[in-house]
């Protein structure tokens, strides 16, 4: 998303690109052991400022714990996106720095519109009623999201409009609705959830909070949990592929609030498509506005245009935008200059060791 790449390596490397490590930062790939650690070296004919530390090293670690086990053994020195029931306990130690910064980041909820349930407006309005949202953010990511119920961030300011639906908490209406639509009690749909993933916080603990929500409005979601790059093969191909009535995920925006809304809301970009409309969701008018918002230069223009999509969007349901990550971070006191950044990219090359 917003990225260059060069078309030579691509051509050069085809299928393998990814791994070829072709690009034009601060840093070089050294070695790469897959799913256990990547190690990075200065490259000194970067174009820019020169990096500070000869050396980075990333580790996957998926367990939430064992990530902040290592980080308080000393065996790793900065950990982002850290459990909301360890943020007390890093705040309190002396020995690390804890830092948290707001971004244009979404956590939704994809709605499968190509099959039943969730083909019925009503049926969807039910399950955003039936979510407390409050709850979640409170009890269980600890405040690290603020409420979101647009399919653009507050972050991005004037191109955000709260002057949307929204859908509170209220279960009695929930059923009501299902009642409405046709909807047995003990309905069965299939859900899709990670184990952990880029944006995703609290995946697991999320998605069975969820489907505890939905139990008590009559809706019995069996969950199936999944590894993150498993999940994004089983996502991409799409929900009505998989069976999945349900699903979630979580996209990091960048500098331009209609990139992302582009990728995930315009019937172009359907899984049929390769694309990221994971909800199947068209809307000619939808389209219009997306195309026009990208195009547009006129902030005034943009502005019109990205309230427009918010409040149809909002109405029609096709994804139930939740929340939007705080970034929290977690660091040894011996390292200097890293600053999280409103784009949620992690910036290393004015870091240093003290």
């Amino acid at each position: 998303m917003g990225g260059i790449v060069s078309p030579d390596a691509v051509k050069k490397a085809r299928t393998g690109f990814s791994e070829t490590g072709i690009g034009s930062g601060p840093f070089k790939i050294k070695a790469w052991e897959k799913s256990v650690k990547l190690t990075l070296e200065r490259f000194d004919s970067y174009w820019g400022s020169q990096a500070k530390l000869d050396e980075l090293i990333y580790r996957p670690i998926v367990d939430e714990q064992t990530r902040i086990t290592e980080l308080l053994a000393g065996g790793i020195q900065l950990v982002t996106d850290l459990p909301p029931d360890n943020i007390a306990q890093i705040k309190a130690d002396s020995n690390l720095v804890y830092a948290e910064l707001p971004g244009p980041h979404a956590w939704f909820l994809n709605f499968n519109l190509q099959s039943p349930p969730f083909n019925d407006l009503k049926v969807r309005q039910a399950v955003a009623h039936a979510i407390n949202r409050e709850a979640i953010i409170t009890d269980l990511l600890k405040g690290t999201g603020t409420p979101l119920h647009s399919c653009i961030p507050e972050a991005f300011g004037s191109y955000y409009t709260p002057d949307v639906t929204r859908y509170a908490y209220d279960p009695e209406k929930a059923k009501a609705l299902l009642a409405e639509a046709g909807i047995a009690e003990g309905t069965k749909i299939k859900f899709l959830v990670t184990e952990s993933g880029s944006g995703m916080q609290s995946p697991k603990v999320m998605g069975e909070a969820i489907q505890a929500d939905l139990a008590k409005v009559g809706i019995d979601a069996e969950i199936t949990v999944l590894e993150w790059g498993a999940y994004l093969n089983v996502y991409n191909a799409g929900l009505d592929a998989g069976g999945y009535h349900l699903a979630q995920i979580s996209w990091f925006y960048g500098a331009d609030p209609g990139v992302v809304p582009q990728a995930t809301l315009h019937s172009n970009n359907w899984p049929t498509n390769k694309g990221f409309n994971a909800s199947y969701y068209a809307n000619p008018r939808v389209d219009e506005l997306l195309d026009t918002g990208l195009a547009e230069r006129d902030p005034e223009k943009r502005k019109a245009i990205y309230h427009e999509l918010q409040r149809i969007i909002a109405d029609e349901l096709p994804n139930l935008y939740f929340d939007s990550q705080i970034q929290t971070a977690a660091m040894a006191k011996n390292i200097q200059n890293f600053v999280l950044h409103p784009s949620f990219e992690q910036r290393y090359v004015d870091v240093t060791l003290g």
